[in-house]
């Protein structure tokens, strides 16, 4: 199966979340972006485009998944 990628964004900030692999930077809304932070300053973190996309797969079909519901 193929994932899809998502982006969640505050309706009212238009702020995007961003997370990250790296345990020691919090997950935190920043303005959406299609680039990488490479300015080395404060603002933007040095975010990459890919700490803001979701990717979810999807984990089978609804048949056969809960027995108890048939």
């Amino acid at each position: 199966m193929t994932a899809q990628a998502f982006r969640l964004v505050n309706r009212y900030s238009g702020l995007t979340l961003a997370l990250s692999a790296d345990p020691h930077r919090r997950a935190e809304t920043t303005p959406a972006r299609s680039w990488t932070d490479s300015s080395g300053g404060p603002v933007g973190g040095a975010r990459r485009a890919a700490e803001q996309t979701l990717s979810l797969i999807p984990a089978g079909s609804a048949e056969g998944q809960h027995p108890a519901a048939h």
